[in-house]
Formats: structure tokens, sequence, C-alpha cells
């Protein structure tokens, strides 16, 4: 992801940094594939006024006011991460400490009002933050007035996001609370899939936990959409601004922070978690502060770290080979590469500086990122725990330089690429 640094704060955007800045600890869960036009990258000056401006303006919107933003002509710039961490303890509905929440800024546009919480200005659009957990991108062209409620900003209640996903899909889907879930499914099979998809939630958070891995508590209901056809699913996706491929059967779509798939009578209930765990991870990951949208995260981190889990012995399936930490779709590419060491070596060390393998190698791009996280997360957990926790805390909108992603890497596991490219195959061979 290729980023720009930009200026610093305009006197007449502040008041809307605020909102965003204060805001971020919702925002810091989850994370969006594609990046704005622009991005920023703070600097600790910006940084600074920033906590002066959360102090002087989060809790003074006592009456709706109007701001016009389409005057600005330079982006805002985000805070660095002590500005998030002093941000970062959020009061509930309810306690003494609500008057802290970030105001609502009310968006018209020619057809309809946008609520939510600006987590990203830039010079032609906003980034709003909904109480249903979705971003949306918006358009300072499209906006005929913007206006700063009195209301605080809350994640939307569990029942209500419910009413709204019965009116979205209509009486032939059901909708059904399992926690931290929203499941939308046919009625006769939503039971089986809030199974699914427990199962999948209790085997992330165990590993978590015995790894030693900080988590944050998911803020919004997170919602899984099961249609009943493949046909219905496909209509779904052509309705979104997505650039999905025909052949996907599933998708964690980061805006909405939905996951979507359909039902297939010709795969076995264990074929099917397999394709939907690794979408259910990303969401998983993205939520609880392991990464965060509109941030850097290295590609093989996330990638790797969501393959994992397609591993029988992680997954949980009653498979005949229920302790194998192989998943089948990087098993075969791996065992093929392997036989090249020096090609493993290279992919390694490209995927540390750099993403464009993902785009130049998929294949083993994504079994070399399974490689690394499935070796790091067993022989090194202690450290594999603690870079997890440092990339989580990425900035969103900075980017992440080859250099510092190096530097890094090897602050966490060492700076000899070769010699970890080796212990990786070793490693590995041991599992077959």
């Amino acid at each position: 992801m290729k980023e720009k640094k930009l200026s610093r704060l305009k006197s007449e955007s502040r008041p809307f940094s605020v909102l965003f800045k204060v805001f971020f600890v919702f925002a810091s869960g989850c994370r969006v594939e594609s990046s704005p036009s622009t991005t920023a990258q703070s600097t600790a000056k910006n940084s600074m006024e920033a906590s002066h401006f959360v102090a002087k303006h989060a809790t003074n919107s006592e009456s709706s006011t109007s701001h016009n933003l389409n005057n600005l002509s330079e982006p805002v710039v985000q805070p660095n991460n002590s500005v998030l961490s002093s941000l970062s303890s959020v009061p509930r509905p309810g306690s003494e400490t609500g008057d802290n929440q970030p105001p609502i800024l009310a968006v018209r546009l020619p057809d309809h009002t946008v609520l939510g919480v600006p987590i990203g200005l830039f010079a032609e659009q906003i980034f709003l933050m909904r109480n249903d957990g979705a971003i949306q991108l918006i358009k300072y062209s499209d906006i005929v007035q913007q206006t700063v409620l009195k209301d605080r900003f809350w994640p939307i209640d569990r029942s209500e996001l419910a009413k709204q996903l019965r009116a979205e899909f209509g009486r032939n889907y059901s909708v059904k609370s399992d926690l931290p879930y929203l499941i939308v499914a046919r009625p006769e099979h939503i039971d089986s899939w809030c199974k699914r998809f427990r199962s999948l939630h209790h085997s992330f958070s165990l590993y978590c936990s015995t790894h030693g891995i900080k988590t944050r508590e998911i803020e919004f209901p997170l919602v899984a959409v099961v249609f009943g056809s493949r046909t219905e699913f496909q209509r779904y996706i052509r309705s979104e601004p997505l650039q999905v491929p025909e052949s996907v059967v599933g998708c964690y779509m980061p805006d909405t922070n939905r996951i979507l798939l359909y039902e297939s009578s010709g795969e076995s209930p264990n074929e099917t978690e397999k394709v939907i765990c690794h979408e259910a991870i990303h969401q998983l990951a993205f939520n609880t502060g392991l990464h965060q949208r509109r941030a850097a995260t290295p590609l093989w981190l996330a990638e790797g770290f969501a393959s994992m889990f397609e591993a029988p012995m992680l997954l949980g399936t009653q498979s005949r080979d229920g302790t194998s930490l192989w998943p089948e779709s990087r098993q075969h590419s791996w065992q093929l590469l392997a036989k090249h060491p020096e090609s493993v070596h290279r992919l390694v060390s490209g995927l540390i500086q750099n993403d464009s393998a993902f785009e130049s190698d998929a294949q083993n791009a994504y079994a070399v990122a399974w490689a690394m996280a499935t070796y790091l997360s067993r022989r090194c957990p202690t450290q594999f725990g603690g870079y997890l926790n440092r990339v989580g805390q990425l900035p969103p909108f900075e980017s992440y330089q080859a250099g510092q992603r190096v530097a890094d890497f090897q602050s966490a596991f060492g700076a000899d690429n070769g010699l970890f490219s080796k212990k990786i195959i070793k490693y590995l061979e041991s599992l077959e």
C-alpha cells in the first residue's frame, strides 16, 4: 500500500478531527482492505495538538451545531499510538462518564442522511463509522449539510440491528443472536450455522488466551449472512461496490464488517467450515484488536494467521486427522515449494518487507505466509504474540514502510532471514 505524507491539521478542521480521534477506540479492531487515495502520517506535534482539542471539544457539544467541511483543502492527519492509547477506556451506556462519548455527526446527502462519527477526513472525502460498525466513504461533493448532534455515539443495540437485518433480508431468512454474532440464514439451517460460528469463535478465543495474545472486547455485533443459494449470494455481491471473483464462495466485507457466504449441498459440513473459517478469523481478528481497519497490516501476518485456523487441530473438526496442523489448502503448495529452499528464502524475505508477492505469486505467498505464522506460533509463541499486538497498534491511515516492517520483524524474531527460512522448512518437515 503506497502512502503519501500529509501536512498539518488546519485550524478549521480541528472540531471534526476531535470526533474521529476520540472514536478510534471503536475503529481500531477492524481492517478495511482498500486505502483512500491519500493517506496520513502523524507527527508528534500534531498528536499533541490533537490531545488538547480532545479535552477541549469532546464534551462540549451540548447543542446541534452545523459545520462546513467542504472548505477543507488538506487532509486531516491521524494521532499516533500515544494518543490512541489515552482514549482506549470506553465508557459503557449508562455509565457516569458517558458524556465522554463522541457526539454524532449527521451528514445529509441528496436522498438520505447518514449518522456516525468521522474516523478519517481527507481533501475530497470523509470516512464515517456508523453505529453498526460499518465504515461509509462519503465524498464532500455529495454532502448537502453536516450537523453535530447533542446525542452521543454508542454501538447499536443487538436487538435493533437484528430488526434491521430482518427487514433487509426478508421473510425467507431468520436472524438469530449467538454472541458475538448475529446470524442471518434460512430458518431450517440457522441453528447449525450458529453452532459452526460459535465453534470458530471458541477456537480463536482459546488460541489467544493460551498464547498470551491480548484482545479487546468486541464492540459491534458480528454479522454473518448465509445465503440459501449461489445465485442469491452473487446477486448480493453484484449490488455492492465490490470486486469479488466469480469463483469466490465466501468473503469478509471489511466496509460493512460482515461475512457473506452461501449454502452448498455439494460439500460436506467439514469442507464448508474450511471455506468460511478463513474469513471468519479475519472478522474476529479485525474486531478484537489484532488487526485494525485502514492500517497497513502486513498481508503475510493477516493471511497466515487466518490460514492457521483452517488446520483440523485449530478448526476443531471431527476429521480423520483432527490433530493435524496442515490445512489442505496450503499443504500441497508448501510441499512443492519446500523442495526449493532458495525460493522459500526469497519469498520469506520479500513478505517481511512488502506485500507484492500476493500479486505476483499468490499461491506460494499464501503457503509461505501460513508456514511463517504456524512456525512462529508453535516455536516462538511469546514473541509471536508480542508481534501480533505490536502490529495491531499500527495507526490507521499511515504507511508501514519496508524499513520499519523489517525492523519490527527482526526485533521480534532475529535478523537472519536465511536461518529463519531453514528453521521453517525443518519444522514443517517434522509435521509430515
